[in-house]
């Protein structure tokens, strides 16, 4: 079925079923991430990948951390969200 160009294809779900297995078992090292004087992390409130509640976590697990929610973004936020997340970066950067 192709809904928004994208035709979804047995190897493409295969694929993805890999990726989110390997995501649903991933751990991150705060160890080297808790040396970094200043992080910013940046989440969208519609991500059902990575849920918001895991990026407050990861703030309250980092300290000095900074956290900015984009209404109605998911994953892709980045490529969806290019601009708003130019600004967040841009006005954190001047705050530091």
């Amino acid at each position: 079925d192709d809904k928004n160009g994208i035709i979804a294809t047995e190897e493409g779900i295969k694929r993805l079923a890999d990726d989110l297995e390997i995501l649903s078992n991933a751990s991150l090292d705060l160890e080297h991430i808790n040396k970094i004087p200043s992080v910013l992390i940046i989440q969208g409130t519609e991500d059902r990948i990575v849920w918001p509640e895991r990026a407050e976590d990861l703030k309250d697990s980092i300290p000095g951390s900074s956290l900015a929610m984009v209404d109605g973004a998911d994953h892709g936020l980045p490529f969806t969200h290019y601009s708003r997340c130019i600004d967040l970066i841009s006005d954190y950067i001047k705050e530091k």
